[in-house]
């Protein structure tokens, strides 16, 4: 706040950064597939999971890519607690 002039710090349609997760999932698949079969096997059904993948990463709207994405976060990050 000292450091901004009044009228940026009191801005109101201030929103943060999307990230192309929609993208990263399509150019990545092999790379992202491996981390959830690893971890979440007998937790979800991987193998419905990499047979939808194609369709799951090609939608266009963050929304629907959103539960993936978290699986794979939750996944790598499982990978690293243990």
């Amino acid at each position: 706040k000292p450091h901004l002039p009044e009228g940026i710090y009191r801005r109101k349609d201030k929103i943060g950064f999307a990230t192309p997760e929609n993208t990263w999932l399509r150019q990545n698949s092999d790379s992202f597939r491996s981390p959830i079969k690893d971890e979440m096997e007998g937790i979800i059904d991987v193998n419905r999971l990499n047979r939808d993948w194609t369709e799951l990463a090609d939608k266009q709207t963050g929304q629907v890519a959103l539960p993936v994405w978290r699986l794979l976060n939750f996944a790598l990050w499982t990978r690293q607690v243990r």
